[in-house]
């Protein structure tokens, strides 16, 4: 059945898919300017590096967190893509009256839970 003909489903939906809409605007967030950032690191940040990841020398502190940036740059990206693939399969089962797999759903929740665990903890350190 097309997703007009259920209504229900549709705003069922809607509200499940906002969380993984946030997350994923949220990575892609990170990712990005982060990325930018830490491959530029030396030219963003003033002053001393000895408390700095790689410091005590401006050069260990710039490679550390170039060398971070690009090792996450593909973790960053497997991420949107599995929350591509639960989404994906939430509107299957919503929209297209499919069933929706046992799998997709636990990980579904897990991912909510844990992204609602890192903002949580990314907030306090922010």
């Amino acid at each position: 059945p097309d997703a007009p003909d259920r209504p229900l489903a549709t705003l069922t939906y809607a509200i499940l898919s906002v969380p993984f809409g946030l997350v994923g605007l949220w990575l892609a967030l990170m990712i990005g300017p982060n990325t930018v950032r830490n491959l530029l690191y030396g030219f963003f940040v003033d002053g001393s590096y000895a408390t700095s990841w790689g410091g005590p020398t401006l050069a260990g502190a710039w490679t550390v967190h170039a060398a971070l940036a690009l090792l996450l740059v593909p973790v960053g990206l497997w991420l949107v893509r599995g929350l591509t693939a639960l989404q994906r399969r939430l509107a299957d089962a919503l929209l297209g009256g499919r069933r929706l797999p046992v799998a997709a759903a636990a990980g579904s929740v897990a991912v909510l839970l844990g992204a609602g665990l890192f903002l949580t903890a990314w907030l306090h350190q922010v």
